[in-house]
């Protein structure tokens, strides 16, 4: 299987969408926000044992004497407050798989997609905010028949 990253500007920028294989006959059904899909990429990572840490934006209050918060995902996230992490990301680390960000809870909002690899700020996953509330990991899914192939 394929996946690919569509954008709604030219340059692999603006509002991100992940495109698997198939038709689609209308821009809704890839969750667009419009009918603008003006750049696509391919995505290119393995998609086993996906494995991302997230590094919280430290309360300006507090300044340099708080201790860094990092939050380390394997599994899809709706709400990543329960678990005492803060909404704002500094910077975010890939350590394997791809997965998509959102800037809202349950899997909904803005999504950015994050290959392997250092996300130094929110510039760098495509936002102008560092607002990350749920992440989950691309899979793949197997279907019957590769699953009876040994696959």
């Amino acid at each position: 299987m394929v996946c690919w990253v569509g954008y709604e500007k030219e340059g692999f920028r603006g509002h991100q969408y992940v495109l698997e294989e198939g038709e689609y006959h209308d821009w809704r059904v890839w969750g667009g926000c419009d009918s603008e899909l003006r750049s696509v990429r391919v995505i290119r990572a393995d998609l086993k044992d996906p494995m991302l840490v997230m590094f919280e934006q430290p309360d300006e209050e507090q300044g340099d004497m708080q201790e860094e918060n990092t939050f380390e995902v394997t599994q899809a996230i709706p709400d990543v407050e329960p678990f005492g992490y803060k909404t704002n990301t500094l910077s975010i680390q890939v350590i394997n798989g791809a997965w998509i960000a959102y800037s809202h809870v349950d899997f909904s909002g803005h999504q950015y997609i994050l290959e392997k690899g250092f996300y130094n700020n929110c510039a760098d996953w495509g936002s102008e905010d560092t607002r990350i509330c749920s992440v989950q990991p691309i899979l793949l899914v197997r279907t019957i028949m590769e699953r009876k192939n040994g696959l």
